[in-house]
């Protein structure tokens, strides 16, 4: 879906235009480890306007993915790469832990 050409770019938003409606998944339960509301609210726009219907949470600690991890099946976890105290690896490795096969993405404004 992505575009090699550095001439191009790789937009987000635009790269995932209709994703939802050619796979037949409307619904997205999405667990984002960000410490900005900000952040988390982007990414949620950018789904929502590939056509998904969110039920998204935000988490900020190891306890509170954990919490997250056995209240409800996720889709997805997204996670910012450098939080102050939890960043993507240490979430990784909690995803691995709890022994939820789920896609995890890294996202980042800067690594």
């Amino acid at each position: 879906m992505f575009s090699n050409d550095p001439h191009k770019g790789a937009n987000w938003s635009t790269q995932f235009e209709g994703e939802a409606g050619r796979a037949g998944a409307d619904r997205l339960s999405v667990l984002q480890v960000e410490d900005s509301e900000s952040d988390a609210a982007l990414i949620e726009r950018v789904l929502e306007r590939a056509g998904y219907r969110l039920d998204c949470k935000r988490v900020e600690t190891v306890k509170e993915m954990e919490a997250a991890l056995t209240q409800q099946p996720w889709d997805v976890v997204i996670a910012d790469y450098c939080l102050p105290q939890f960043g993507a690896e240490s979430a990784l490795e909690t995803l691995h832990s709890s022994g939820c096969d789920i896609p995890f993405l890294v996202v980042s404004g800067a690594v």
